[in-house]
């Protein structure tokens, strides 16, 4: 005789039923669920954004083919996949230090490549030693892509997709005659990551780049919105985000107001500090100064768009 019980009356069992979702996890409170909303927009957007990277590059690969009539196709990333028959925009120089630091795989190799190199070497050397930073090593140039120069012609600015296929951005300096990489720029540098930041909740004021989109969080002390500005930062990595503060009427929130007019997200340079009211939430900063639009270490304004016939 078959005394197996059915298969249902087993499911339903003390030792074989599942535990509720509800019971297992500990409840999100508003600003971690406003967190991962956001998060999760900005993964779907980079996600378009590296979509759209490679679809410009491969379609100026196909453009310039045709137009050429090449056996072999030059390689995306170089001058001649940008503008032919005008004059090269982009010196081989330029690509060629900026696909040198993608494909570094050490630090002294890496130091070969970067501006500035007595001022950023020790950057580099406390950065690489932080948990979970990595070169990035990258070996393929398929979707090195140049968005712009600067005007006087020293600088020129670059995406690329990282190891997560994220797209990033980075910029060739002319030194001395010699083209060396934007690091701070590549890697979004700040001077203490934001977990950790939040953890230790020091005194003063901390350099960050970061993307700032408009938020309509408004917690204490924050919650007069005609008062106050809130933003969802968010670092290099993606993953890392927090909301940032400051007064509409000041200058801060005018420069911050005008740049995301129209524009979901951009990346900004800021010094940030720990709120001093206790009401304020975790993970939040009031913004203490505006450094400039975009990551650069060099003071670099935005480049001049490369025309891409």
């Amino acid at each position: 005789m078959n005394h197996r019980r059915p298969e249902n009356a087993r499911r339903n069992s003390p030792r074989h039923r599942a535990t509720p979702p509800e019971a297992a996890r500990v409840s999100l409170t508003y600003e971690e669920k406003e967190l991962e909303r956001i998060r999760r927009q900005r993964i779907a957007a980079g996600a378009v954004a590296a979509a759209i990277v490679s679809l410009i590059a491969g379609t100026t690969l196909w453009a310039l083919t045709r137009r050429q009539g090449a056996d072999l196709p030059p390689r995306i990333g170089s001058p001649h996949a940008i503008s032919e028959p005008e004059p090269n925009p982009v010196p081989d120089e330029a690509t060629d230090a900026v696909l040198g630091f993608l494909a570094a795989d050490s630090l002294p190799e890496m130091e070969l490549f970067v501006y500035d190199r007595d001022r950023v070497g020790p950057l580099m050397r406390e950065y690489y030693i932080r948990p979970g930073s990595r070169f990035f090593n990258l070996r393929s140039e398929a979707n090195l892509f140049p968005l712009g120069k600067s005007k006087d012609s020293r600088a020129y600015r670059f995406s690329f997709l990282d190891q997560a296929r994220q797209p990033r951005t980075l910029s060739a300096i002319e030194e001395r005659g010699v083209f060396h990489v934007d690091w701070e720029e590549a890697v979004g540098y700040c001077e203490i990551p934001a977990a950790k930041f939040f953890e230790r909740r020091p005194a003063g004021s901390y350099l960050f780049r970061v993307t700032a989109t408009l938020s309509d969080y408004f917690p204490e002390p924050f919650e007069n919105e005609a008062k106050y500005l809130s933003l969802a930062l968010g670092e290099a990595d993606g993953n890392s985000m927090f909301f940032g503060f400051t007064p509409r009427a000041s200058e801060i929130g005018s420069r911050f107001l005008g740049l995301l007019a129209g524009r979901s997200q951009v990346p900004v340079t800021i010094r940030v500090s720990i709120p001093d009211s206790p009401a304020a939430p975790s993970k939040s900063v009031q913004v203490d100064e505006f450094l400039c639009t975009g990551w650069s270490g060099a003071g670099l304004p935005e480049p001049e768009k490369i025309a891409n016939e």
